[in-house]
């Protein structure tokens, strides 16, 4: 058995984990459980040797194991997949394979990896290019390459940090099935996620936490997902206003059904981005032809398997690449507009690489797209009092859980480096926002709450909502497209609102096919 007991941890004042106790046993998948913050992260970090504890101690068999490191972990046999990816950004999918893979002796051929990289993808049943460069990546393909490099390793114990955050339901279903086998083998698995439903029918135990607490520790079929839930909250109220996809929100009557859908209910307003077939000479895949219109007042959603051009479009429609062929434009606001926003925001995909500069503080980074503008710099100098005052504003607007607002963004729960960076976006109230994964690695309760900010936004502004979570789409989209090896395709016909569960398996069966480039073969109707 591994033992964590009386596992404390601090930051400055702050108290991530307050002696902890944990029992993973083998043969079973156990399930650490908390809101954003709770200290799940740091406590597998803690066990994984990446971070050292204040207090307590590990045991493996009653013995004491000193884990200063993680190649200390390693030796133990654990492997962990990881939420904030740990990938040599220069090197190729089949080289960071390489890198962790024990089977591969001192040395071995670029030939040798790329095999051992397809065998391990075709056990699991996740696809990757075994010659890609990892910057090049995307984060749900970066997601991939972390789990294939966790199970191609012969471990005992393996940690998985959220890993399903952006996977397609096939991908979650195959790497599900790949656990329990490992479970069956005797393998301890310890499964860090937000989606209760995924804990209810994969974990045997769970832990849940609450303010670095542990608060209840059991059999998981023992509680119900709302049960956990409250646990998780402490009472709070959980109910998400998104529980019934499409329920939210009246379907946009579509200008351009030809573009991206279209529905029955109150018209938008006037475009604020139109894409006229355009195609790229960048990008892996490029576009095709993409057309696509998104005006004020609605959300347009664009679903697809992750590495499909979604980062592609996302970098158009901001305009940080142009079109090879095509038009591509945005639409200005009226001075008279109370609302501002002549530029487009962006909620990244991946928030330590594209959103946050890591070793900056939270203030810093509340205004980081601003800092040369007034009220917070005039001729080259820091207002630091303004900065402060709005970063102190976002804080308690959002529930930004941090020590203070001089801490280093990098000591956050991903979770709150997430309400962050929609916190920023979202105070220049953009007339575009283009959100990529804007829920990835956040609770219930923050999901909720993001969703809400985004249909806030909807009803005044455009929003292009590019995500790997079909019930988020459903749930906050007017209009849905689906992108495949560069090319959109409209999903016409979608019922508004989706209270039935006939209804929402006929539209998921839909976009299946589209997301596999197969024609829709059944009507949502």
């Amino acid at each position: 058995m591994l033992a964590l007991r009386g596992i404390t941890k601090r930051f400055g004042p702050l108290t991530a984990l307050d002696a902890v106790d944990a029992d993973f046993v083998p043969g079973e998948i156990h399930a650490v459980l908390g809101e954003n913050g709770a200290g799940k992260t740091t406590l597998m970090n803690i066990l994984y040797g990446l971070m050292r504890a204040d207090a307590g101690r590990i045991e493996l068999d009653g013995r004491p194991l000193r884990i200063r490191r993680p190649a200390d972990a390693r030796a133990a046999g654990m492997g962990m997949v990881h939420q904030h990816f740990m990938l040599v950004e220069r090197m190729s999918v089949a080289e960071n394979l390489a890198l962790s893979d024990v089977g591969t002796g001192f040395w071995t051929t670029p030939a040798a990896a790329a095999q051992r990289t397809e065998q391990a993808a075709r056990r699991v049943g996740l696809e990757v290019d075994p010659g890609r460069i990892v910057e090049d990546l995307s984060a749900g393909q970066r997601q991939r390459v972390e789990i294939l490099k966790a199970l191609m390793r012969d471990v005992t114990t393996l940690i998985l940090d959220e890993p399903t955050a952006v996977l397609t339901p096939g991908e979650t279903a195959a790497l599900f099935d790949a656990l329990r086998r490992q479970r069956g083998s005797g393998g301890r698995i310890v499964f860090i996620s937000h989606k209760l439903a995924e804990v209810t029918s994969l974990a045997d135990r769970v832990t849940v936490l609450r303010r670095g607490r542990v608060v209840y520790t059991g059999p998981a079929a023992a509680l119900s997902a709302a049960e956990l839930a409250e646990r998780m909250m402490g009472g709070r109220e959980t109910k998400s206003d998104v529980a019934v996809p499409g329920a939210g929100r009246p379907q946009a009557a579509s200008p351009n059904p030809g573009a991206v859908g279209g529905g029955d209910g109150a018209a938008p307003g006037a475009a604020v981005l139109e894409l006229e077939r355009v195609s790229t000479d960048v990008g892996h895949p490029r576009l095709e032809h993409v057309s696509l219109r998104v005006h004020r007042g609605e959300i347009v959603g664009v679903a697809g398997v992750d590495g499909n051009g979604q980062a592609e479009l996302a970098r158009v429609a901001l305009g940080l690449i142009g079109a090879a062929s095509g038009r591509i434009h945005w639409h200005r606001r009226d001075k008279v507009d109370a609302l501002a926003g002549a530029r487009p925001a962006h909620i990244a995909d991946d928030r330590q690489r594209e959103a946050l500069v890591l070793p900056m503080t939270v203030a810093e980074n509340a205004v980081l797209k601003d800092l040369g503008r007034r009220p917070f710099s005039r001729f080259g100098w820091l207002n630091r009092r303004a900065i402060t005052s709005h970063a102190d504003a976002l804080m308690r607007e959002y529930d930004i859980r941090a020590a203070s607002l001089g801490v280093a963004v990098a000591t956050l729960s991903g979770g709150t480096q997430q309400r962050l960076v929609v916190a920023r976006e979202l105070a220049g109230r953009p007339a575009l926002l283009v959100a990529v994964n804007p829920t990835r690695g956040l609770d219930a309760a923050a999901s909720a709450f993001v969703h809400g900010r985004l249909r806030e936004h909807g009803h005044s502004a455009g929003v292009l909502l590019i995500s790997a979570d079909l019930d988020e789409l459903l749930a906050l989209a007017d209009r849905v497209a689906v992108l495949y090896s560069g090319r959109l395709t409209p999903l016409s016909n979608v019922p508004r609102p989706l209270r039935n569960t006939e209804r929402v398996e006929r539209v998921m069966v839909q976009i299946g096919r589209l997301m596999a480039g197969l024609p829709p073969s059944e009507e949502t109707e």
